[in-house]
């Protein structure tokens, strides 16, 4: 039988308020998450600096093409502000 490979998901959130409860819960996942399944923490999107083609231009900043990697690499993401959950809702 084959070896099963874990999951390996990414998180990422939106809300840049300190007492967001989307944020909160973006860093309990990983601990929770079960057997067979990682949760990686992204960041927020504060990380990522206002675009600006002038910098583009140059090529795109480090953040996003780290974020744009750990994205690609993923089996799946969960970004805490979307209206479309994988894991969960909307924060209210």
């Amino acid at each position: 039988m084959a070896e099963e490979k874990p999951l390996h998901f990414v998180i990422m959130v939106g809300s840049l308020r300190r007492g967001s409860f989307n944020a909160a819960i973006g860093r309990a996942l990983p601990a929770l998450a079960p057997d067979g399944v990682s949760i990686e923490p992204l960041g927020s999107l504060g990380d990522f600096p206002l675009y600006n083609q002038d910098i583009q231009e140059k090529g795109f900043p480090r953040v996003a093409t780290t974020m744009g990697e750990a994205i690609a690499a993923a089996d799946g993401l969960n970004n805490r502000h979307a209206r479309v959950q994988l894991f969960d809702g909307p924060e209210c």
